[in-house]
């Protein structure tokens, strides 16, 4: 009976340490969501870095930035810092950071950016219309 005492009075401090520490980290005004943080650096990304040479207009850390793989909660939570980095950097240098990727990198693109403005907290975009909020980062990516 003591022991299981111990054992739920130390999962209850663990967990209270770790709800009072899982913050998101504001890198230029954009929170990092925590679970994009812990994903990049067990990869071995330097994900805050990337970002703010993306943001201070390095067109080739804005193209591995927009293209970096994630699968799962980790795409959407990059998604939204990535349309938060769009609307810092604007979308004419976002699109001379990407004019070169292939269509299916595009569709990549596509994706992060659509997950961003459908799950973000971006209040001044309205409603979450790629074709609304980026028309021409969604004519570029579109081919149109």
């Amino acid at each position: 009976m003591l022991y299981k005492r111990r054992v739920i009075a130390t999962s209850f401090i663990v967990l209270s340490l770790f709800l009072t520490t899982c913050k998101n980290k504001v890198n230029n005004e954009i929170d990092i969501p925590e679970l994009l943080l812990l994903y990049t650096e067990e990869n071995s990304i330097d994900y805050s870095n990337l970002l703010n040479s993306a943001i201070s207009g390095d067109l080739d850390a804005l193209r591995e930035f927009s293209l970096l793989d994630f699968r799962d909660a980790v795409a959407y939570d990059h998604g939204c810092v990535m349309v938060d980095m769009i609307s810092i950097v604007g979308e004419e240098t976002f699109i001379k950071g990407i004019e070169t990727i292939s269509d299916q990198q595009k569709v990549v693109v596509k994706g992060y950016i659509s997950a961003g403005l459908e799950y973000g907290n971006q209040v001044d975009f309205g409603p979450a219309d790629f074709r609304v909020v980026f028309p021409k980062i969604y004519a570029f990516i579109n081919n149109i």
